[in-house]
């Protein structure tokens, strides 16, 4: 199962005339009352496959966070895509669980799943397991929300007659750790999305198999290799930007 999303976005600037204004305006002889459209991201089609790593990357200010929001909108509306926001994961449930070891975070799933989606996302130690996560280290918490995302897009289509491709959203993946345990993590995580297509064995009613995309945003260049990503996006940091697939496969969405 392969999407396509449209994004696109331009602002219209203008500056209220206060005494700095009109400085800076003088120094660069520009005029305050004028209004400027700005191309923020070019109308571009970005292709969300199922089983694959969509790669945004690009200096820091250049929109790639602009990017993956709109490719959040977009897909909101698609009801056969279940969205998970990597922002949005707890380390926490609820309150009630403050005081509980990480391995009973995760409600009612199976020990065993639990163990396996903690060391995909680099969280096997048994002593850091048996931790709160109030106790652990911001690296570390962001392993476990890692470990929470994967936990909840597994049990999305186990729990309901209804099959649709989860898509996971991540900005700044990996930036809170170091660059080796990013590139470990980020190889771990590549194995799992590519996995997903047959590990979670559902096929949509066109027969198409259904598996998890996930969607990250990052200045770091250095985790293609360990993503090994099937749609890298680049933006520059004027409304340049690029789209590149491994292969030609996606049709626009709603074809």
């Amino acid at each position: 199962m392969c999407l396509t999303v449209a994004v696109n976005k331009t602002v219209t600037t203008a500056a209220e005339a206060s005494e700095n204004v009109l400085h800076v305006a003088c120094m660069f002889g520009l005029g305050v009352d004028e209004h400027r459209e700005e191309v923020i991201v070019p109308e571009t089609s970005i292709p969300i496959p199922a089983g694959q790593v969509v790669y945004i990357t690009g200096a820091s200010g250049s929109g790639k966070s602009t990017i993956l929001r709109l490719v959040k909108e977009r897909l909101s509306a698609d009801k056969s895509v279940h969205l998970i926001d990597f922002d949005d994961m707890n380390c926490v449930d609820d309150a009630t669980e403050s005081d509980a070891s990480i391995v009973d975070g995760f409600g009612e799933a199976p020990l065993r799943d639990v163990l396996r989606w903690l060391s995909i996302a680099g969280l096997n130690d048994a002593f850091v397991m048996l931790r709160k996560p109030r106790e652990l280290s911001d690296g570390q918490r962001y392993r476990l929300k890692l470990a929470k995302a994967i936990g909840e897009a597994e049990s999305l289509n186990a729990e309901t007659d209804e099959i649709k491709q989860v898509v996971v959203l991540a900005d700044e993946f990996g930036a809170t750790l170091d660059r080796v345990t990013a590139k470990v993590i980020g190889k771990n995580i590549q194995r799992w999305v590519k996995g997903s297509l047959n590990g979670m064995g559902l096929r949509s009613e066109d027969e198409e198999k259904v598996g998890v995309t996930l969607v990250v945003a990052t200045t770091h260049d250095d985790l293609m290799e360990a993503l090994e990503p099937g749609v890298l996006v680049e933006k520059g940091l004027g409304g340049e930007i690029g789209v590149f697939m491994r292969e030609n496969k996606c049709e626009r969405a709603g074809e």
